[in-house]
This record gives C-alpha cells, sequence and structure tokens, in this order.
C-alpha cells in the first residue's frame, strides 16, 4: 500500500469519526491538512449534534451512502459518486427522532442488501430497518421498521454503539 492509498484511508477513518473530509494534503513539512467539505456535500447539519455514522451503500451503486445519527431526527444521505450527496431520509423511512448514539448497515437476511440497525439513547428504543430495495416510486430504496417483528422486548437496556459483523459459512439458515 503506497502513502497515498494510506492518506486516503486515514481519511476514511478520519472521516468517518468527525465529519465528511475529502482532502488529504501532505505539507513539505509533513503535516496533512484536512479540508471541511461538509457543506459543499451536502451532509452539514447546523444546530444538530452527530453521535456516529455509518458508510455503507445501501442502493448497490458502487457509492458508499452516509447514515449519521444526531441528537434529534437521524440522516441518510445518498451518495452520487461525484463528491455530493442527497438527503434521503424521508423517502427512505429512516428518521427516528431519538437521540442516536450508534448505527451500522449489515444485511439482516441475506437479500444482497444494507440493512440498518440504530442504537437510541434515553429517549427511545433501538431501532432495526430492513432495506426493502428499490421498491419507491422514483425506484428509491425504501426501509421497514421491523424492530417488534418478533414482539417487544422484555426490557430495555442501554448501548452507546454498535457494530455488524457477516460471517460468511456457504449457506444462510433462517429460524
Amino acid at each position: 500500500m503506497n502513502v497515498t492509498s494510506i492518506l486516503r484511508l486515514s481519511s476514511l477513518t478520519l472521516a468517518a469519526t468527525v465529519g465528511l473530509v475529502s482532502q488529504v494534503r501532505p505539507q513539505t513539512s509533513g503535516a496533512i491538512r484536512f479540508t471541511d467539505v461538509t457543506g459543499v456535500a451536502g451532509v452539514a447539519l447546523p444546530g444538530f449534534t452527530t453521535e456516529s455514522v455509518a458508510w455503507g451503500d445501501y442502493d448497490n451503486d458502487g457509492d458508499e451512502d452516509l447514515y449519521l445519527t444526531n441528537d434529534g431526527p437521524n440522516r441518510l444521505f445518498r451518495n452520487d459518486g461525484e463528491g455530493r450527496f442527497t438527503d434521503v431520509t424521508g423517502v427512505a423511512g429512516v428518521g427516528n427522532p431519538a437521540f442516536g448514539v450508534g448505527t451500522a448497515f449489515g444485511d439482516l437476511d441475506n437479500d444482497g442488501d444494507l440493512d440498518l440497525y440504530v442504537v437510541n439513547f434515553a429517549r427511545g428504543l433501538d431501532v432495526l430497518y430492513r432495506n426493502e430495495g428499490p421498491t419507491g416510486a422514483d425506484g428509491s430504496h425504501v426501509f421497514t421498521d421491523v424492530t417488534f417483528r418478533q414482539g417487544p422486548p422484555s426490557s430495555a437496556a442501554a448501548a452507546a454503539w454498535c457494530s455488524w459483523t457477516s460471517i460468511r459459512t456457504g449457506y444462510w439458515t433462517s429460524t
């Protein structure tokens, strides 16, 4: 892996932690400078405290899309592949208003598209969204809240983060 690749990888890691960053330029002094492009990219959320992010290609177009959890409505941004993002939260149905503190994309039902899990703090239960695919009137991807599909939880617990791990065994079993 060359220096440019490492810097780009580091840029993505940092972007997932503190915000969207597009340019990493080593200076002659060896310092790295980051340029804040959240406004230009269309993902600035003034007045909101963003708690966590998840990068994932929920619409299978080859571009990493962005989900932001906030102290307020969460947001899903579709990546156009040109450095701009469009807020598709309403169309997708994933604007949970609770205080989101963690999120992760993963393929819950092994259908090839990414589903979404959101960890909420004090004002709400966690939410599991199943990606129904391009079922919107304009071909947009729509999510369904399947949190209580198996019934309400027997007790509430608090969490501050989540991750999604996929283990490929060559077959899929559903119960």
